[in-house]
């Protein structure tokens, strides 16, 4: 099977790499070619998401059978630079959608996220692919990123209903992994990169705020299960994540690596969910996380 990944950083480099390691044909493509990342038997392309003729002569050349689209802006640099973001995040992903559609490509897996659901405050418990989401309906989202979400996973279902195109969203929580340099939330991966490095590392949060937190690789692995897989029975998939206080984070990096990590009292509450089910992968592809302290360790190897 042919699969082109589409963004090839942060979540892409594992996916290629996890790929490649199943003996699949990967194609990567990214604006940016040094962030292709080098691996044997990878072909790269360097092409622009907005520009929708490139896409549709990226997917002519490669012939995939599958797409994985990882390629977005971030939290923090939508909001400095929105009219990009709606570029990227919206017309972009629906570039890759219409000429996906059009190839007649079998499926695409996208990255959607957790921020769909809104606010913590809106439930009760752990959070199920099939719960309401208050946010898209009654509320105005916590910020553009989260927005912009919404908006794909209603174009991904808008293709799915009207083309022979499967899309097929994951749903990642609080992600960290060696690697991630930019977006709202890098401090969940410098928290644990800094220790690892011996230096102090900082949650700018309340230690009682909760976090689900899931290991890049794991969500890596759902992509690709998903990207593999003969036939899916849903439209999307929590990735679940550990979930933990700030505190507890904090104390469990510091003991692994002998360095202080601090928090704010004072912060502004977090407006994520930490709680969410990974039942309906687990059930479907047997999918579990890695332990939470063997993933700080993975993390924390990489990095020093």
């Amino acid at each position: 099977m042919t699969v082109l990944v589409v963004g090839g950083g942060f979540i892409g480099s594992p996916v290629v790499r996890q790929l490649v390691d199943r003996g699949e044909s990967v194609v990567c493509l990214d604006r940016d070619a040094g962030a292709i990342p080098d691996v044997d038997g990878v072909e790269a392309v360097e092409a622009d998401i907005t520009d929708r003729e490139a896409v549709a002569a990226a997917v002519d050349a490669a012939d995939p059978d599958r797409i994985v689209h990882l390629a977005y802006m971030l939290a923090a640099e939508m909001e400095r630079h929105p009219t990009r973001a709606m570029q990227v995040d919206c017309v972009g992903v629906d570039n890759v959608f219409n000429v996906a559609a059009e190839a007649g490509i079998e499926r695409v897996v996208f990255a959607s996220s957790s921020a769909v659901y809104g606010r913590p405050g809106n439930y009760e418990g752990t959070i199920s692919e099939d719960a309401t989401i208050p946010a898209a309906f009654t509320e105005f989202p916590t910020y553009l990123y989260a927005a912009t979400k919404q908006l794909n996973e209603y174009q991904a279902r808008n293709y799915t209903a009207h083309t022979d195109l499967d899309v097929v969203c994951v749903r990642p929580s609080l992600v960290f992994g060696p690697g991630r340099g930019s977006g709202a939330t890098k401090w969940a991966s410098s928290f644990i990169t800094d220790p690892a490095r011996g230096e102090t590392g900082h949650l700018p949060l309340r230690p009682d705020e909760r976090l689900g937190m899931v290991y890049y690789r794991d969500v890596a692995r759902l992509f690709v299960e998903l990207a593999l897989a003969d036939a899916v029975a849903h439209d999307a998939y929590n990735t679940g994540g550990h979930v933990v206080s700030v505190r507890e984070a904090a104390e469990l990096v510091a003991d692994l690596f002998g360095a202080d990590v601090t928090w704010d009292d004072d912060a502004d509450p977090l407006s994520l969910v930490a709680d969410l089910s990974g039942e309906r992968a687990r059930a479907e592809f047997d999918y579990d996380l890695t332990p939470l302290e063997d993933a700080l360790r993975d993390h924390g190897d990489r990095v020093t």
